[in-house]
């Protein structure tokens, strides 16, 4: 890693003349050599096959702003309500915005799967670069390893919220919970291995569904809704049974908002995989970051004025899995129809199994370039691309046992205890990506 840093640093002052590589072709369909003369690295061996097209399906379906808000809106509705869902995500979106321009702006010009730690490396003062980066780059990792950990996660609560909604006296066991996770793991890393060829027509696919459920969801469950709450209550009513602050309780309850932007930088990540990255990857980061915004806002506004019973949102167990997954019960009161709700819910399966695929080749993605900058023991291996299938097949099995292992706690204790770690997955994304980010 130091000797990649230290080339970089070194460098910088031919940037101008290694930008104009003969060798390079930036108006081409390919640009194969562009990675390595701005950072210097070896070359990739990964396969190039995605174009701006393909990274917008795959930034946005990752993200799933107004999917991820669904799954994951009890925090929010028990800290703050309404009024948390919906300012929150105002105030969330700002810096994410921010955020989002300035890692265009930056993979714009030195295009690298490493993203942040290399940005670090290079725009830190040398002194402190080298510490930096490392702390850049293993706090993504991290961050990406909790992403995984807590799209598998939804996986395991939605199915078995499906199978409580038609069966209320199954009482699901821990290792239910495992299996299911576990099973998500394998299908994901397997996928990623023997099927990435097929991606990008998967990520299209996903990004049809995400189209259709931002649009088709809120219309039906506006039209069907036998009542809409008053603008009064859905704007201005605070509720806080927490026995903390309001402010404290308000911020607490941003995890929600924040967690519907996980993943932000799942683009640049995959840029020595795609075709005319300098232009390609920017784009698609703006507009995850834009389309995000503009469909989570409208959805949850809809989703707030069609609750008909909050009391029994939160706390119905055989409905929403110990109340899991409030947004089951919402949906059933809301088009009156448990068929209607069932099959949103489904179509929230479909979405979530395609975004554990897209997690887990982002992440060895990182863990590849991490390996190739020799910032762990056994790098070396990390940093292999299997020869045919065009893949970090190390990488990938890596990040596999890493959540795998996190998928234990279903075993190590009770049921309560091992979900209330691995819901904290997602606000530990929260703070590590954006601290790498920055």
């Amino acid at each position: 890693m130091e000797t990649a840093h230290a080339e970089i640093k070194g460098n910088m002052k031919k940037s101008d003349d290694q930008s104009q590589d003969p060798g390079t072709d930036y108006n081409g369909s390919i640009v194969v050599e562009e990675p390595r003369a701005i950072v210097h690295l070896r070359p990739s061996d990964l396969r190039r096959d995605m174009n701006v097209i393909t990274l917008i399906c795959f930034g946005f379906s990752l993200s799933s702003s107004w999917a991820a808000l669904s799954l994951s809106s009890l925090i929010a509705i028990v800290q703050g309500g309404t009024v948390t869902l919906l300012y929150g995500s105002v105030v969330v979106a700002v810096p994410y915005l921010c955020t989002g321009l300035s890692l265009a702006e930056l993979i714009s010009v030195y295009p690298t799967a490493g993203g942040q730690y290399h940005f670090a490396s290079i725009v830190a003062p040398p002194r402190w670069s080298k510490l930096l980066s490392y702390i850049s780059g293993v706090a993504s990792l991290c961050a990406w390893f909790s992403i995984m950990a807590g799209t598998y996660l939804i996986t395991t609560e939605v199915v078995l919220a499906l199978v409580l909604q038609y069966h209320p006296s199954f009482e699901p066991q821990p290792w239910h919970y495992f299996m299911i996770f576990q099973a998500t793991n394998i299908v994901a890393t397997f996928y990623n291995v023997y099927l990435v060829k097929k991606s990008p027509g998967i990520y299209n696919i996903a990004f049809l569904l995400s189209i259709v459920g931002v649009l088709v969801i809120p219309i039906v469950c506006l039209a069907r809704a036998e009542t809409k709450q008053p603008s009064e209550i859905v704007w201005t009513q605070f509720t806080n049974p927490t026995g903390w602050s309001d402010s404290i309780c308000f911020i607490t309850g941003l995890v929600t908002p924040a967690f519907s932007f996980g993943g932000l930088d799942s683009t640049m990540h995959l840029v020595e995989e795609s075709l005319k990255p300098k232009t390609a990857v920017p784009r698609a980061i703006c507009y995850t970051v834009g389309m995000g915004i503009i469909t989570a806002l409208p959805f949850v506004i809809a989703m707030v004025y069609c609750i008909q019973d909050i009391d029994l949102i939160v706390s119905t167990p055989t409905r929403c899995l110990s109340a899991r997954l409030p947004i089951y019960e919402l949906w059933i009161q809301a088009t009156r129809s448990t068929s209607v709700a069932t099959a949103f819910v489904a179509l929230l399966l479909a979405i979530d199994v395609l975004v554990c695929i897209a997690t887990a080749q982002t992440s060895s993605r990182l863990t590849w370039a991490l390996g190739r900058d020799n910032a762990f023991f056994g790098s070396r291996y990390l940093a292999k691309v299997h020869p045919k299938l065009e893949v970090p097949v190390c990488s990938l099995i890596a990040n596999g046992v890493v959540v795998g292992l996190l998928g234990c706690l279903y075993l190590a204790s009770t049921v309560g205890t091992s979900k209330g770690i691995l819901y904290a997955a997602p606000q530990i994304t929260v703070e590590a990506d954006s601290f790498s980010s920055h």
